[in-house]
């Protein structure tokens, strides 16, 4: 069973069964300008070199099946109070293990069914474009690795003269690594 969690909001501890999920690409952050005498339009988006994105929304949807009305209506409560209340802070999906996203929950909409006796809830968060690592590589934690996606890399190197270091960036962002020397 697939899950979510936000601040103290847990969707499995509800017994909220997922149905859809949605985490489309951000949109670009563009910067164009259309210069008199000069033919095109002038995209100045890339001038420092990577893409830049706006925060993301991601959607999900769930359902609780079989609870009478006022359980409903309980849980409802309980669900909007848990996501809402709180500013900033990890969201956690069960799809994406060892990763989080970071923002805010923005929405809550809900269904009630009383035909069916179920309660569909609708969350909506806006999120920083990119998933964040909960682990650092080279910590000597060797479950929360996966092969598929992650690349192992040294990180700390003894030098005596001069020598050549490749470093991975296995991340969605541009990295500016900071080398510090140590001289004994």
């Amino acid at each position: 069973m697939e899950k979510i969690q936000f601040n103290n909001f847990d969707s499995e501890k509800y017994g909220l069964y997922l149905l859809q999920r949605d985490a489309p690409t951000p949109t670009e952050k563009s910067v164009v300008e259309n210069i008199p005498f000069a033919q095109g339009l002038q995209d100045y988006s890339l001038i420092m070199g990577e893409r830049i994105f706006n925060n993301r929304e991601i959607e999900y949807e769930f359902r609780a099946f079989n609870e009478q009305y006022p359980n409903r209506k309980i849980l409802e409560h309980k669900i909007k109070q848990e996501t809402m209340m709180v500013g900033t802070t990890k969201l956690f999906d069960s799809h994406d293990i060892g990763f989080y996203w970071l923002g805010k929950c923005k929405s809550v909409t809900v269904d009630d069914d009383e035909g069916f006796k179920w309660l569909t809830v609708r969350l909506v968060f806006d999120v920083y474009p990119f998933m964040f690592a909960e682990n650092d590589f080279l910590e000597d934690l060797w479950d929360p690795l996966q092969f598929d996606h992650h690349a192992i890399a040294f990180n700390e190197y003894r030098v005596d003269g001069e020598e050549t270091i490749t470093l991975y960036n296995w991340g969605d962002r541009k990295v500016y690594p900071i080398v510090e020397v140590e001289v004994d």
